[in-house]
């Protein structure tokens, strides 16, 4: 935090952190990734409760997006019915 005019710190008042749907979802060959990504989305929701009202946290999931170009209509089909679940 840079120093303001006046010499007193500056706050945040937004944070973002960045979390994954994996932290939702279990699957083989992913146990760190998806247990860090599940606590970085508690810590979202702790801090959220801790900072308000004066810090505005947000948690960023970004997913994985299949382009219809790489794969078959159906193949994309079974994929969203199988991440269906997670709405």
């Amino acid at each position: 935090m840079k120093p303001a005019r006046s010499g007193r710190l500056r706050v945040a008042r937004s944070l973002v952190l960045t979390t994954s749907v994996n932290a939702a979802v279990a699957k083989p060959g992913s146990l760190a990734y998806d247990t860090s990504k599940s606590a970085v989305s508690h810590l979202v929701r702790e801090l959220a409760i801790e900072l308000a009202p004066l810090v505005r946290v947000n948690g960023l999931a970004p997913a994985t997006v299949v382009a219809a170009a790489a794969c078959s209509p159906e193949r994309v089909n079974r994929l969203v019915l199988k991440y269906e679940c997670l709405r």
